[in-house]
């Protein structure tokens, strides 16, 4: 037996090498072609812990060493007159021949939001898309060249929904205010409550005002259309926080169905990164009160990060390194990232988010708890009654709608943990309301640009399940 387990792993290691090989002759620099002969050959030791050490050193060594010798052609490419692919998500629709509409919301505090829709004004199948932090609308549109019908809001379109899609405040394409001479400052005062308790309901009341029309249903009769919420990360997070605080505050949602991707809230992990970077940003921030945004600080500048990023993921070693790093900080496939696959994806994320977003986010990792902000003692009185901020998992009995709760085994940036507490939250409370699913391959942002097609049938299968 041991000798047939040896014959196995032989003939598994010459089939991976042979397709090594084969990569080797697709590599565009000497030292691309090196890192997968060393990790050929290091597949036949037994010690995974010393092949990803040497894998890790040698991948450092080698890219920089790359980066050195190929820095005079990456001056010159960098700063030739080659267009940054500046896409918008109405230029995607459009291009692949899509009807699309475009909303502007007003917040009852004044923010000016932009609501996207492909419309099917006759169906009674409606959905929502919400995108999470430092992200837009171009999340769900987003796609790999030739390859549209892994675009979530396009699947969806084709199958008969009436797909509309919210930007909240402060992200692309909801930067505008009714107040034309409001600072700064002001404009940038805002946590994820608002996104829950402002932007939503404003999203939603205009839904139903549109269906309302769509299918002739008059004020007084119940609606005629079911509206079924897809939420990524910070999205799904105020999506639940929208859900519980309308039932507290005895108000109709007007959801039917929500399927939550990755949801943030309730963080029992963090990453490496943010566990070193989040006490320099809060200390950053208490030293400088008036900083209020985390954006580019200019278009210009906006512009250049997205063509040295395209640039690095126009060479071997330079895709090999942007993937490297970021699936060690959101999770995903080093090999073939969604991140680098994705040309114009720099240029349409990133695009600020206020420093109220991170001090809440903030909060709930350092108290462990999924909260509404916390404004002391006595702001906790003026906004939510009480002296302490409201729990959200403490009130998913509140909850009244079934609720999907996705993961990726492969996601650094939520861990499957924290989604799981969130589940067995509402699993406990009401057993026939909470549902989970877990995808072993994705990471955090495998949910949305990309989606591969194992994830978008399961959605297509999920939505038609909650729209019989």
């Amino acid at each position: 037996m041991w000798f047939l387990l040896r014959i196995d792993l032989v003939v598994n290691w010459f089939r991976a090498a042979f397709h090594r090989f084969f990569d080797f002759w697709k590599s565009l620099t000497f030292f691309g072609a090196l890192y997968l002969i060393l990790r050929s050959i290091l597949a036949l030791r037994p010690n995974v812990v010393f092949v990803g050490v040497i894998s890790f050193l040698f991948r450092i060594v080698t890219g920089f060493a790359a980066l050195c010798i190929n820095l005079p052609m990456a001056v010159q490419r960098f700063f030739t007159p080659f267009p940054v692919d500046r896409r918008t998500t109405r230029d995607l629709v459009i291009s692949q021949g899509y009807p699309y509409e475009r909303y502007d919301v007003t917040t009852e505090d004044g923010y000016i939001l932009q609501l996207e829709r492909l419309p099917q004004p006759k169906s009674s199948k409606v959905l929502y898309f919400q995108h999470g932090v430092v992200d837009n609308s171009f999340a769900w549109f987003g796609h790999i060249e030739g390859e549209a019908a892994s675009a979530l809001a396009f699947r969806a379109f084709d199958e008969g929904y009436d797909v509309f899609v919210g930007t909240l405040r402060g992200c692309g394409g909801s930067t505008g205010h009714t107040n034309p001479a409001i600072t700064p400052e002001a404009y940038w005062d805002f946590t994820v409550n608002e996104h829950a308790f402002r932007d939503l309901p404003a999203f939603v009341t205009k839904i139903q005002e549109l269906k309302r029309q769509d299918l002739n249903t008059a004020p007084e009769d119940p609606p005629k259309h079911k509206l079924t919420f897809i939420a990524h990360s910070m999205g799904a997070m105020a999506t639940l926080m929208y859900l519980v605080y309308s039932r507290l505050k005895q108000r109709d949602h007007g959801v039917s169905s929500a399927i939550l991707l990755s949801p943030a809230g309730y963080h029992k992990t963090a990453p490496r990164l943010a566990k070193l970077c989040g006490p320099i940003i809060d200390r950053f921030l208490r030293i400088f009160p008036r900083f209020s945004v985390f954006r580019f600080p200019s278009e210009t500048f906006r512009v250049l990060c997205s063509k040295l990023i395209e640039d690095l993921n126009n060479s071997y070693t330079g895709r090999i390194f942007v993937g490297w790093m970021i699936s060690k900080t959101i999770g995903g496939n080093l090999e073939d990232h969604t991140f680098v696959n994705m040309h114009n994806l720099t240029y349409n994320i990133f695009t600020g988010t206020s420093k109220g977003i991170f001090k809440h986010f903030w909060q709930n990792w350092l108290n462990q708890r999924f909260e509404a902000f916390d404004y002391g003692r006595d702001g906790n009185l003026k906004h939510y009654g009480t002296e302490t901020p409201i729990n959200f998992m403490e009130n998913y009995d509140q909850i009244d709608i079934p609720i999907y709760f996705v993961m990726g085994l492969n996601d650094t940036l939520i861990e499957p943990i924290s989604v799981i507490t969130q589940y067995a939250a509402l699993k406990d409370r009401h057993p026939d309301r909470a549902y989970l699913k877990a995808f072993s391959r994705l990471g955090h942002i495998d949910f949305t640009v990309g989606a591969n097609e194992k994830l978008v049938t399961f959605l297509m299968n999920t939505l038609k399940n909650f729209h019989k």
